[in-house]
C-alpha cells in the first residue's frame, strides 16, 4: 500500500515532464526549397550532390550565416521565401559577389564552398580562435 503513494505521484511528474519536453520542441527550420534552388543554379557544376547547409551556414548554429548566406537573405530581403524563382534569381545575383575567399561563383565552379572565411559571428575571443584553427587546418 505504502509503494503506491510513491509510485503514483512519480508516475504522474514523468508524465508531466514528457509533456512539457513533447509541447516545447521546436519544428525545424529546415528550408529544402533553399537547397532545390542553390542545385537548380549549379546544376552543371556540381556533379556530387554534396552540397549541405554549410553552402550558407557557417558553424555548428544553423543561425549564423557566412558572408554568402548573408548576401542571398540581404538580396532576398525576407526572412523563408518560398518562392523558388526569387530565390534563383537571388542566387545568380550574388554570384558575381565575393569577400575574402574569393570570387563566389569562381570558387563554387573549382568545387570549393563559396566562403571560407574565418566565423566572423564568433561571441567570445576562445571562439574566434577556435575558428580561426579550424581554417587553418582546412
Amino acid at each position: 500500500m505504502p509503494t503506491r503513494f510513491v509510485v503514483r505521484p512519480l508516475c504522474f511528474a514523468g508524465s508531466l515532464a514528457i509533456a512539457f519536453l513533447l509541447a516545447s520542441e521546436r519544428p525545424s527550420e529546415a528550408r529544402p526549397i533553399y537547397k532545390k534552388a542553390f542545385d537548380f543554379v549549379y546544376k552543371d557544376v556540381l556533379k556530387s550532390n554534396r552540397v549541405t547547409c554549410a553552402v550558407c551556414h557557417s558553424g555548428d548554429d544553423k543561425k549564423h550565416l557566412n558572408h554568402y548566406g548573408k548576401a542571398i537573405a540581404e538580396e532576398l530581403g525576407e526572412k523563408n521565401v518560398r518562392d523558388f524563382d526569387k530565390i534563383v534569381a537571388a542566387i545568380r545575383a550574388v554570384a558575381k559577389r565575393k569577400c575574402k575567399s574569393g570570387v563566389w561563383q569562381e570558387r563554387l565552379e573549382k568545387g570549393l564552398p563559396p566562403c571560407d572565411c574565418v566565423d566572423q559571428n564568433a561571441g567570445s575571443y576562445i571562439a574566434l580562435q577556435l575558428a580561426r584553427e579550424r581554417h587553418e587546418d582546412r
